[in-house]
C-alpha cells in the first residue's frame, strides 16, 4: 500500500526475525519460541547440563530435540529416542519448557542442537552447546 493509505491506520509491525529457520514466526496464530528463555549453553565436562527450549502456545503440536551434526533424533515430547543413555527428555505438565538433560557431557558433545516444533513447515530454533 502507498504510505498515504496507511496514515491514521493501525499497522502491526512484523516480529523480530529468527534469522536461521523461522524468519517470521506468528505468535498470534500458533506456537512460537520464547527466544528470551531459550539460550546457548556452556557446560563443564562430566557435570550434568540442561538444554532448555521454551515454546509458547504449543497447542496439539509436539516438541522434538535433534543433534544437527548427525541429524540424530534425541527426544519427541517427553520421550527419549536416542540410544545414548546420557540424554533424557523432561517436561513438566502445564509448563512451556522442553528440556534435554545431558549427563556426563563430553567435549565431543559440543555442537548445535535443534529444538523443533511439529508445525508445517517445522519451526526450528538452534541452541549451541559448548562443553569445556
Amino acid at each position: 500500500l502507498p504510505l498515504e493509505n496507511l496514515i491514521g491506520k493501525q499497522v502491526k509491525p512484523l516480529p523480530d526475525p529468527d534469522p536461521i529457520f523461522n524468519p517470521y514466526p506468528t505468535p498470534d496464530t500458533g506456537p512460537y519460541f520464547d527466544l528470551h528463555r531459550t539460550v546457548n549453553v556452556t557446560a563443564l565436562k562430566g557435570v550434568t547440563t540442561h538444554l532448555v527450549c521454551r515454546v509458547k502456545r504449543l497447542g496439539n503440536h509436539t516438541v522434538s530435540w535433534i543433534r544437527i551434526a548427525d541429524t540424530s533424533l534425541l527426544t519427541v515430547g517427553r520421550y527419549t529416542y536416542t540410544t545414548d543413555l546420557r540424554f533424557e527428555a523432561f517436561h513438566s505438565p502445564h509448563t512451556d519448557d522442553w528440556i534435554v538433560r545431558l549427563k556426563n557431557p563430553k567435549p565431543k558433545d559440543t555442537g548445535i542442537y535443534g529444538c523443533q516444533i511439529s508445525t508445517t513447515p517445522h519451526q526450528t530454533h538452534l541452541v549451541h552447546l559448548v562443553v569445556h
